[in-house]
């Protein structure tokens, strides 16, 4: 269910300004209500953030483990699917984010749109149409298109209810909707301590195999969490 979250190429050569407004760590628990044709389920989303632009998150069932990871060290995006025994590590960012979760941000740009804390400026940059604007914040856009060779209707991203913490305010809640397919992210927990550093690496297990970003995607991984 990649595809839900769209497919868009953000333009050459754009800066890469930090995330959020200010320094600060913190760690976050999600729930993620995931929606598609006929089906719903529920999942949960972990996040550390730490005092600069590196972070983990972690998709995890309603129980259990992490059914996928990645982490961005501030130069290289990380991952690891336990469930398939693969890892991957990529330089380029914005396009492994596309095929492993259809959102084609940088690293730090791609955690600030789940976390409501992309500026207006910003998603005008990277191709999002500004719908709905509430006391300075944007609360609704939606992507420009869909990239070359998208289908359907571009995906819309909402918030609401933003909350204070390190480094800027927070989207309590935050949908991703495209079609009859979508996901809503609900904050349930929220500590405002930077995780250690160690908690931020994700290295490449012993025993797991290298990975194109694709195979990931090919493994029935998406962010949405959809089993193929």
């Amino acid at each position: 269910m990649a595809g839900a979250l769209g497919c868009h190429r953000p333009p050459q050569g754009t800066a890469t300004p930090p995330v959020g407004s200010a320094p600060g760590g913190f760690q976050a628990l999600y729930r993620a209500h995931v929606e598609g044709v006929g089906s719903s389920r529920s999942l949960r989303l972990a996040v550390a953030v730490g005092d600069d632009d590196h972070f983990r998150l972690e998709v995890l069932g309603p129980v259990g483990g992490a059914r996928l990871a990645f982490a961005f060290d501030g130069s290289q995006l990380h991952a690891v699917f336990p469930g398939e025994r693969l890892c991957g590590e990529w330089q380029d960012t914005a396009a492994a984010l596309r095929e492993m979760t259809g959102i084609a941000l940088p690293a730090p740009q791609w955690l600030a749109l789940l976390l409501g804390r992309l500026t207006a400026g910003d998603l005008v940059r990277y191709a999002f149409r500004i719908e709905t604007v509430t006391n300075g914040r944007v609360m609704r856009a939606q992507l420009a298109d869909d990239g070359p060779g998208g289908v359907g209707a571009p995906p819309t991203v909402s918030y609401a209810e933003f909350r204070p913490a390190p480094g800027g305010e927070l989207a309590a809640e935050v949908r991703i909707q495209r079609g009859a397919e979508g996901i809503t992210l609900t904050l349930r927990q929220l500590h405002p301590m930077p995780p250690p550093v160690e908690a931020l690496a994700l290295p490449c297990p012993p025993g797991f195999g290298a990975a194109a970003a694709a195979a990931f995607s090919a493994a029935g991984v998406s962010f949405l969490g959809e089993e193929r």
